[in-house]
């Protein structure tokens, strides 16, 4: 009786621990920087410069976006300033839980540590209204009240040793599009094998 008795908050610690352990390995790389004040500060000035409620990246969101990808052809146009490419022709990018490097066809590199990927949805529409994509036109063939997924991202730069910023590039995730949006040219890309 007396090993019964210590045997069962044994096995209720286990499992306590089992589900805390398995709580943690199913957020994503994004939402466990939930609680870093230096991620919460950009991201509170980002939504009142913006007017966006952002939330941390979800490992579905993260999935789709790690690896390497070839930049193709301009999708839609911003209908706020006059550019059409430019950026990032020709260009790859690649992201994954470590780094965000992207690069150009002229050979400027940029690679960037630890990104931290966060969202809002919002329809093809709203988008066009968006100050923050430069008022995205949309994509031929998609319609107005279809929902996408904007994604911004924070990471060290280069230049920094610790401290966060925003990256100039964002992403849209329309359907089957992903899309990569430098200085509000759009971008379709194409996952490399």
């Amino acid at each position: 009786m007396k090993k019964l008795v210590l045997f069962i908050p044994l096995v209720v610690l286990i499992f306590i621990s089992v589900i805390l352990i398995n709580g943690k390995t199913n957020i994503s790389n994004s939402e466990a920087y939930e609680d870093n004040k230096q991620i919460s500060a950009l991201i509170n000035g980002y939504s009142t410069e913006y007017n966006h409620e952002y939330k941390f990246a979800t490992k579905k969101i993260e999935q789709i976006l790690y690896g390497k990808w070839q930049v193709g052809d301009t999708v839609g146009y911003s209908l706020k300033y006059d550019i059409t490419g430019g950026a990032l022709d020709n260009g790859t990018i690649e992201l994954s839980k470590t780094h965000f490097i992207k690069s150009t066809l002229s050979g400027s590199m940029y690679e960037y540590k630890k990104p931290v990927f966060v969202y809002y949805n919002e329809t093809v529409e709203q988008m066009a209204k968006d100050d923050i994509l430069g008022n995205f036109s949309g994509i031929e063939g998609i319609k107005p009240d279809t929902m996408g997924t904007v994604v911004v991202v924070m990471a060290i730069s280069p230049h920094s040793i610790n401290e966060y910023d925003f990256i100039s590039t964002k992403f849209i995730i329309i359907n089957n599009y992903v899309i990569a949006v430098d200085m509000y040219s759009f971008y379709q890309l194409q996952k490399c094998e």
